[in-house]
């Protein structure tokens, strides 16, 4: 239904994660065998890595990207399951081989299985300095494929996150930060992630309205609204 787009009748989330390590996507896997929000079956994980290499993402360590396959075939069954199909959401970064260049993969297999449909990229600028030898370049060539193939794409920079989390953490302590202080006040990956999922959720969550004296409804996030008003032109993207 349209109250439950992002998540199915269980409560589990309409999800496939895809990663080039296990770390990260394993330790999801194994909080939602125990219940959690995320479907085991929709997690594809390898042990090579991508080596922070765009290339090395975008075509595999072997010939034939077997994970892109399995996470399509992952990504079909959920577009069967959905009573309504209205959009997809995309989240990477740029900076690394996964995110870049396997994200720029999907991206691509996504718009070939979509056609028309929406699908929105959701991403992680690196930092300015001090990441990845290649960040610049595995960025320059994932936003190439994000212009081409996503309608819109919302961006998140790591050095203004970093920044905003270190004058939160001084506010609740009583003290100021300079932005060249913000490195050294004590903030977390785990503060930044946060403040980007509260700030997708603020986007995303469903609006509760009024719709009849007698009580409220709740309507959920319209993409393609989101799409025409963030990027209503494809040059505005």
């Amino acid at each position: 239904s349209g109250e439950r787009a992002l998540f199915d009748e269980s409560g589990r989330a309409r999800a496939v994660m895809v990663d080039g390590e296990a770390k990260v996507v394993g330790a999801l896997v194994k909080k939602s065998g125990l219940g959690g929000p995320f479907n085991t079956a929709n997690a594809f994980v390898e042990d090579s890595g991508r080596g922070n290499n765009w290339a090395l993402g975008y075509y595999g360590p072997r010939a034939g990207n077997s994970i892109v396959g399995r996470a399509m075939e992952a990504f079909r069954r959920e577009l069967e399951a959905s009573d309504a199909y209205r959009g997809s959401l995309i989240f990477h970064s740029l900076c690394g081989g996964t995110g870049a260049g396997l994200g720029s993969r999907i991206m691509e297999e996504m718009r070939d299985e979509l056609a028309k449909s929406p699908l929105v990229s959701t991403t992680v600028l690196p930092f300015s300095v001090g990441e990845l030898p290649l960040q610049h370049y595995n960025a320059t060539l994932c936003l190439s494929r994000v212009i081409n193939e996503a309608e819109a794409c919302i961006v998140f920079s790591n050095n203004d996150l970093l920044n905003l989390c270190a004058k939160r953490n001084a506010t609740k302590s009583g003290s100021t930060v300079r932005p060249a202080d913000a490195a050294a006040a004590m903030v977390k990956t785990a503060h930044m992630n946060r403040y980007i999922g509260l700030a997708l959720a603020s986007v995303m969550r469903p609006c509760v309205v009024p719709r009849t004296p007698k009580g409220k409804t709740a309507v959920p996030w319209d993409m393609a609204g989101t799409i025409a008003a963030i990027a209503p032109t494809t040059d505005t993207k």
